[in-house]
């Protein structure tokens, strides 16, 4: 008794998931007729505002109003040919059925289900409910009967046997007779008791009374799913070929014995997902209901099997049936596809959803299977299952099915080529190889002019930068030799490739074609200006570690030059081949620079070593200085930055006085600084003589630092330096009228007064000689006697 309500308990388990599944495409289909009407109601409206004339409303206002029974009885002007309107059927109260709009399709809109009436309820429930529930009651029934005899002793094991295969045939034979008759709804109560029955029978014959071996039960149980189709197909009952699936999957676990025969478990559920598949085939109505079911159950049962019966000791075993059943999905989706214009929308959703679904499954359970032990033979059979997608999308596409099966099939491509990859190779390497599919797909796409193909791209590319950047983060300078090392390759190859692929999308039509090239050219800047500042540490390390001093671990001064030389390379690449994306790249890292520069230069690291001149910082300021110069050049006719073309000249001129002031005051004030170190602690004379002299010299700086700039403004006749120079001088003045005023002794506040006085004098007299000459703006302006 225990194992009959078990039995009993997992028919109704997967009654439930019958039910579930139902009630899913139930809701997609009544989601789908809503967004319908609400599209044909727009369409309704916007035709019925573009037919009214002026007047229309006055003309309403003298006729007197239709009844309403007139109203579905309007005037031909008003409707458009193209909009049908549902018959009228003869019923006391129908229900009003909004108009639909023919769209592009051929085949005529379908006008909304009216709702049943009282005498429609009556008969479904009558006729066609309570005969469902009927023949449950009467295989429920039977079981219990026969569970009483069978426990009083009434009848012995064989003839029950016999009784149940007796009631089997009885109960089919009665339903061919009443489906003859007309009565198709009766008629699949019984042929569904028959079948439950049947398969109860089979099962009692096994496990209960061990009249027959697990072989003969097998076939057995084979046998009642095979009638159990035909009678399906035959009598058109979907209720019965439902039936047979459950009662074909519960097979396995009715007739199971402890001891797993691996090969005839997964041959069992190859043969029964093909029958299904071809059940399928012959009724593509059922498709919506019993493809899901089918793939889902097929996996399940090997998804269990794999977890907890599989050995692992024979993978070929369990890659050849996993092949097997993608493929068997895989052949009927392309019959699916093809058949595409005569199945309806929701089998075709249906059926796009379960191949996504199956390339999935055997990917990961491949992938799965075939980890560590077996990569190189999984990677092999993914890449031509890879190679079977494409060649179908090229099939899809030839043979004009819907876009959607082609963009699918290709995607799935896409996807096994890069898991396949992963399978063969790993670390840098896969990163690099991923960057080369990247490019390779990119120009696929831009010679194809193919979206999707662009989309799987920029996915390969995605995975190659994931895999640089964490093999970026593993990476230790210290252990690598400045660019001779594999983080310099895979940067290139990643940065080439997306260079590339950023050049092909330029071609696409419209603004995705911009949008992707400025999208996969600023990620490879990216890559190599982080690859610029990961050399700049590998660099200072090994000069450290070679010459055992301080001034070559100064870091940030190397990263200011790697940016520089990174800026000066990205912009005139930008220039030189019209790319906007490299000129802000590279400007953006020049800004970095500066800033970079002015916040760790303003002291020398070590003061023992520190030459006034020659010294890394002095070169490094110098050199940033001259790119500066060289960027304002170049930037003036570079494309992408109209907009802020006439703040160039200013923002290099700004930058490169900064670095200047900030490097004499720092060269200055390092001198003396030293001096000071250098000096005995206990000679406060000495201590003191270098410090005026380190204040007045800087003030001194400055000054002639301001008088360079007024030169320089005026034989270049640039307003921006000449302001500059003001600038400079107004700040002089304050520094020396309060910090030197208060720290300065007398001999040294003499000579900083005279010098300012003398300077700004000089200054004054230029301004009122010249004065015509700069008020011109840079043309000179001859003398006129008035």
């Amino acid at each position: 008794m225990k194992e009959f309500l078990i039995g009993l308990l997992v028919l109704s388990l997967l009654g439930l998931v019958i039910v579930f599944f139902v009630m899913i495409f139930a809701v997609v289909r009544l989601w789908k007729q809503v967004r319908m009407l609400q599209s044909r109601m727009a369409e309704l409206e916007h035709r019925l505002r573009a037919v009214s004339q002026p007047g229309h409303e006055a003309a309403q206002a003298t006729e007197p109003q239709p009844s309403p029974a007139d109203v579905p009885q309007s005037p031909s002007r008003v409707w458009d040919p193209s909009v049908t309107v549902p018959p009228t059927h003869s019923r006391p109260t129908p229900a009003p059925a909004s108009p639909g709009v023919a769209g592009d399709s051929p085949a005529p809109s379908r006008p909304a289900k009216p709702s049943r009436t009282r005498a429609e309820w009556e008969l479904l429930i009558g006729g066609k409910w309570l005969n469902r529930v009927g023949a449950i009651a009467l295989m429920i029934g039977l079981g219990f009967f026969l569970k009483y005899a069978f426990d009083h002793q009434w009848l012995n094991e064989t003839t029950r046997v016999g009784i149940g295969v007796l009631v089997t045939a009885a109960l089919l034979g009665l339903g061919s007779r009443w489906h003859n008759k007309g009565l198709p709804i009766f008629a699949q109560g019984l042929f569904g008791a028959g079948v439950a029955i049947g398969y109860l029978t089979v099962y009692a014959s096994f496990n209960f009374y061990h009249l027959v071996p697990q072989p003969v039960a097998l076939l057995l149980m084979s046998i009642m799913t095979v009638i159990s189709f035909l009678v399906a197909i035959r009598y058109d009952s979907l209720a019965i070929s439902v039936l047979g699936w459950a009662g074909g999957y519960l097979t396995p676990f009715l007739l199971s014995s402890g001891n797993t025969n691996d090969m005839g478990l997964l041959g069992y559920i190859a043969l029964l997902s093909a029958g299904l598949l071809w059940v399928i085939r012959r009724k593509t109505a059922w498709l919506p209901w019993l493809l899901p079911m089918t793939a889902g159950a097929t996996y399940l049962l090997y998804v269990v099997w794999f977890a907890f019966l599989s050995r692992h000791d024979q993978w070929w075993m369990e890659i050849l049936f996993l092949t097997l059943y993608w493929a068997l999905f895989t052949w009927f989706d392309t019959i699916r596809a093809h058949r595409g214009p005569h199945l309806s929308e929701s089998a075709q959703m249906v059926g796009r959803i379960v191949a996504g679904v199956n390339t999935g499954l055997f990917l990961s359970l491949s992938y799965a299977a075939s980890y560590r032990d077996y990569e190189i033979w999984g990677g092999l059979l993914l890449l031509s299952a890879g190679v079977l997608y494409f060649w179908l999308s090229h099939i899809a596409a030839k043979r004009g099915w819907r876009i959607a099966e082609a963009v699918q099939y290709r995607m799935s491509a896409f996807t096994y080529a890069a898991v396949a990859t992963a399978m063969f190779f790993s670390g840098a390497t896969l990163g690099i190889i991923w960057a080369i599919e990247a490019a390779a797909v990119s120009r696929m796409g831009a010679v194809r002019q193919s979206r999707m193909d662009w989309v799987a791209a920029s996915g390969l590319a995605f995975l190659a930068f994931l895999m640089w950047v964490d093999r970026s983060d593993s990476l230790d300078s210290t252990q690598l030799w400045p660019l001779l090392n594999q983080q310099t390759l895979h940067s290139g190859v990643l940065a080439a490739a997306l260079a590339i692929g950023g050049w092909w999308a330029r071609h696409l039509p419209g603004k995705a074609g911009t949008v992707l090239s400025r999208a996969w050219h600023g990620v490879g800047a990216f890559t190599l200006f982080y690859w610029s500042w990961f050399q700049a540490d590998v660099w200072s390390d090994y000069l450290v570690k070679v010459t055992n001093d301080t001034w070559a671990g100064n870091q940030p001064l190397w990263t200011v030059i790697a940016w520089l030389l990174y800026a000066l390379a990205m912009v005139r690449i930008g220039s030189r081949f019209r790319l906007a994306v490299p000129v802000w790249a590279g400007a953006g890292a020049y800004v970095l620079a500066v800033l970079m520069a002015m916040l760790t230069g303003g002291s020398y690291p070590d003061l023992d070593t520190f030459v006034p001149v020659f010294n890394i910082r002095f070169a490094v300021f110098v050199c940033l200085a001259v790119g500066g110069w060289l960027l304002g050049r170049w930037l003036r006719t570079a494309p992408g930055i109209a907009s802020v073309a006439r703040w160039i000249p200013l923002t290099v001129h700004a930058a490169i006085f900064l670095l200047i002031w900030e490097l004499l005051s720092s060269e200055t004030m390092d001198g003396f600084d030293r001096l000071i170190v250098s000096a005995d602690s206990s000679d406060t004379d000495a201590i003191h003589l270098y410090e005026n002299l380190q204040q007045l010299s800087l003030s001194g700086v400055w000054l002639l630092y301001s008088i360079a700039l007024m030169v320089i403004g005026i034989i270049r006749r640039v307003q921006a330096v000449r302001i500059t120079s003001i600038v400079l001088f107004g700040i002089t003045i304050l520094k020396i009228f309060i910090l030197d005023l208060s720290f300065l002794d007398t001999l040294y506040r003499i000579f900083a007064f005279i010098g300012l006085g003398l300077i700004l004098l000089a200054v004054s007299f230029v301004y009122q000689r010249y004065k015509d000459v700069l008020q011109l703006g840079g043309e000179k302006k001859e003398h006129i006697d008035g």
